[in-house]
């Protein structure tokens, strides 16, 4: 949760604000102000947030054809029991 709120700091706050009121943390204390997160992205966090999704994108596919392969020969074990 702390990567998400330092890479997208409104999306970051509004999840944790859902996570508190869910898991019921403080409810007398009411919702996390915003100016509990940071304000927003430094360039630091910037570039290595824009490198990991890079990174990401570029994975993604071969992730996703790993995965259809993994079930596939599950699949297949399955069937032959």
């Amino acid at each position: 949760m702390a990567v998400e709120s330092v890479g997208e700091p409104e999306r970051g706050w509004r999840g944790l604000n859902a996570a508190l009121r869910h898991y019921g943390i403080w409810p007398a204390m009411g919702p996390l102000p915003r100016g509990g997160v940071f304000a927003g992205k430094t360039c630091r966090v910037s570039f290595s947030s824009d490198l990991n999704r890079s990174r990401s994108g570029a994975t993604a596919p071969l992730r996703r054809d790993s995965m259809l392969r993994e079930c596939r020969h599950k699949s297949k074990h399955r069937a032959a029991r």
